[in-house]
């Protein structure tokens, strides 16, 4: 267990880059010392060291390390910590290429501006196992996503005490997914997860807001599609914020404790909240509008109603203009059945579904009874029972 550094640029493998004169271990906290370290061997197994870090416990503070190829950091039995509060630059950069890298590792910004635990330029997959959280320094993301690749995490995603910081920021039109809790944090603007361009984030967990002003758990600020198969809780503020005609679909119940669970705006932004809302109301902001469908619940009873509607013009107000919304999720009523709708008719969102109901025409409906839109038009005179009568006695005879 020894703190180790680089003393030049170079490869990890290479036991020239570092003071010590061999490579790092298990227990050793590593140092970039101001220098760029190119991790081009898997750290695992007895290789796996404690820390990875840009912090001053060499000659210098700053640096960093890049990965160029497919690699795997840490392994079951070796977690390694990656960042801290004593990171001034940002830790690990993938670059651009399609490179699949693996962490078993706890991720954390650093002390700097834009000192992110990990920056991925990458097309290829991130997986961590482990836990995300943003730094104390301004826009210290624990994990950066600038790329169309996909962060997999498996743990709890949360924000340090740095302002404008965030967990993870999905910062293009990659994919995030996270099988864990999120949490806003203790500074102004500080998100667990902030979506700021046209990606998608699935939560796999409870979303919950943080303690500092704006510190929403998740911000989708763009027309991404945030899906959360858990509950939203807002605190000091809001749990989960859905701008800019962004998609916001939540399987779990919304708590407002005190603030919001859910906030919307956006004139083309869709929430689908399939779960129940207890306490303040989820709402739109002033003159803005978005397509809802929600259950309402009083609390400490069951479901009451399923409602959908646009946004009002106050927060928390509902205009009760038709949603543009359709079916069992928007209504109790869901889709009518399809042998109640008109023989050949399509229907339903995709128009999936055809109407098997076959309706006959008013002219063949005895006259003055109800069909269709109409009544029906058949008539029966002298003349026709007459030669109804003539023709069946003819037949008769006949046979």
């Amino acid at each position: 267990m020894a703190n180790v550094w680089a003393i030049k640029s170079g490869n990890w493998s290479d036991t020239t880059v570092w003071n010590t004169g061999a490579l790092p271990g298990n227990g050793d906290t590593v140092a970039a010392n101001g220098y760029t370290v190119t991790i081009d061997m898997d750290l695992v197994g007895s290789y796996a060291p404690a820390a990875i870090q840009t912090s001053n416990i060499g000659d210098t503070a700053g640096g960093t390390f890049v990965i160029a190829s497919n690699r795997q950091i840490g392994d079951a039995s070796h977690t390694v910590e990656i960042g801290g509060s004593g990171s001034t630059t940002t830790v690990i950069t993938i670059q651009s290429g399609n490179y699949d890298v693996t962490f078993y590792a706890n991720i954390t910004g650093g002390s700097s501006s834009n000192a992110y635990g990990i920056l991925n330029n990458s097309t290829g997959a991130v997986t961590v196992t482990g836990n995300v959280t943003s730094g104390p320094g301004s826009y210290a993301c624990g994990i950066a996503n600038n790329s169309t690749g996909t962060v997999t995490v498996t743990g709890n995603v949360t924000c340090g005490p740095g302002s404008y910081a965030y967990g993870i920021n999905n910062n293009s039109t990659g994919t995030i997914n996270v099988t864990g809790n999120v949490t806003g944090g203790p500074g102004g603007e500080a998100y667990g997860i902030r979506n700021s361009s046209t990606g998608t984030v699935t939560v796999t967990g409870n979303v919950t807001g943080g303690s500092g002003k704006n510190a929403y758990g998740i911000l989708n600020n763009s027309t991404g599609t945030i899906t959360i198969n858990g509950d939203i809780t807002g605190k000091a503020t809001i749990g989960c914020y859905s701008t800019a005609n962004g998609t916001l679909i939540v399987t779990g119940n919304v708590y407002a404790d005190p603030s919001p669970g859910v906030l919307w705006t956006g004139s083309g932004g869709v929430v689908w909240i399939n779960g129940n809302r207890y306490g303040g109301y989820t709402g739109a902001a002033a003159g803005n509008h978005a397509v809802v469908a929600y259950r309402e619940a009083i609390p400490q009873s069951e479901n009451i109603t399923i409602r959908a509607a646009k946004g009002g013009t106050t927060p928390g107000t509902f205009s009760d203009e038709p949603a543009w919304l359709y079916g069992a999720g928007a209504s109790p009523q869901g889709h009518p059945s399809e042998s109640d709708v008109r023989y050949g008719v399509q229907y339903g969102p995709n128009l999936e579904l055809t109407g098997t109901c076959h309706v006959p025409p008013p002219q063949s409906v005895l006259y003055g009874v109800p069909v269709d839109n109409t009544t029906g038009t058949a008539t029966v005179d002298a003349a026709s029972i007459a030669a109804a009568v003539w023709n069946a006695q003819r037949s008769s005879y006949s046979a």
